[in-house]
């Protein structure tokens, strides 16, 4: 075997230096590419937006109708308790146990009602949403060329940023003249 030693090493480092080098960075300059930068109010546009209007309407309706079913029902509860309470020197050991079931029963059903609601209220929000959220991305990605940027990030994710880089206004009536 012939021992080359640190002469090999330099060549290698000739070659790389003249020859590779040069060809990286000719060709890193010949992609770089300017990136315009700038932010939407997503949520903002979502609620402005028509469509997304009505479906968050629609979604608040819904969670207010299962809060007050879960009020009467917190109620029922209380009322429950308020009866043993009050009652309790008159009743026997097992009306009292009956009270106590009844009331643990309330329990289990209002645990029951509070997952049953948040798991519908989520399913909900997810098939009445996506579609809207869908229809606002594909115009902020097909109008953003338009507009000059072509980088586009939300607005909860800049500390500080120029208004004019700001699209959702822009947005919001790009989506109302459709």
């Amino acid at each position: 075997m012939i021992n080359f030693g640190g002469k090999m090493k330099k060549i290698t480092l000739f070659f790389i230096l003249t020859f590779g080098l040069p060809l990286c960075l000719g060709a890193q300059s010949s992609t770089t590419k300017i990136i315009k930068l700038g932010y939407i109010d997503l949520q903002k546009v979502i609620k402005t937006y028509p469509e997304g209007k009505k479906v968050l309407d629609f979604l608040k309706n819904q969670r207010d109708t299962y809060e007050n079913t879960k009020t009467q029902m917190e109620n029922d509860i209380k009322k429950l308790e308020g009866e043993l309470e009050s009652k309790s020197k008159e009743l026997s050991e097992m009306q009292v146990r009956d009270y106590l079931a009844q009331i643990e029963a309330k329990r289990q059903e209002l645990e029951i009602f509070i997952n049953n609601a948040n798991k519908d209220l989520e399913k909900k929000e997810k098939e009445m949403l996506t579609p809207v959220y869908q229809k606002v991305l594909e115009t902020i990605r097909t109008e953003s060329p338009n507009l000059g940027f072509n980088f586009i990030i939300d607005y909860k994710y800049v500390l500080i940023a120029d208004p004019e880089l700001d699209i959702t206004e822009k947005i919001i009536k790009i989506l109302e003249g459709k």
